[in-house]
């Protein structure tokens, strides 16, 4: 299923949770790492999707260009509403700090850096691959 970027899961008819891969940024097929998800919201915001004409919608806080330090941001919390919020904060790396995007929002995160760096944020409860 392609979740368009958030997505809220609770549980299947027998009560077992969903698992969700995040696909790798402008790789289709591709996926950097898998969370399971039960009753909770996931977002996930890149620079490979919604581009126009060369551009793409993320802006940077402090050039107004496009932003270029971060690929992808992914969270994780009780709502989608939530998770997504935060992924917009997380996109203006590093001129945030993680750790208060996720106390401020009620989430958990990955940032992808533009070196591909991933910076795992607190209690992330699932798995990251490193692309190969």
């Amino acid at each position: 299923v392609d979740g368009g970027g958030d997505m809220y899961a609770t549980t299947k008819a027998d009560a077992s949770t969903y698992s969700i891969a995040s696909e790798w940024t402008g790789t289709s097929g591709v996926s950097y790492g898998t969370v399971t998800l039960r009753n909770q919201g996931l977002a996930v915001s890149d620079t490979a999707t919604r581009r126009f004409s060369g551009h793409h919608h993320i802006v940077d806080a402090e050039t107004g260009a496009n932003t270029e330090r971060v690929l992808g941001a992914v969270g994780l919390g009780a709502t989608a509403w939530d998770a997504d919020s935060a992924t917009a904060a997380l996109m203006q790396w590093p001129h945030c700090d993680q750790t208060k995007v996720e106390e401020s929002f009620g989430i958990t995160s990955i940032i992808i850096t533009q070196k591909q760096e991933f910076l795992v944020g607190t209690d992330w409860p699932g798995e990251v691959f490193r692309r190969a």
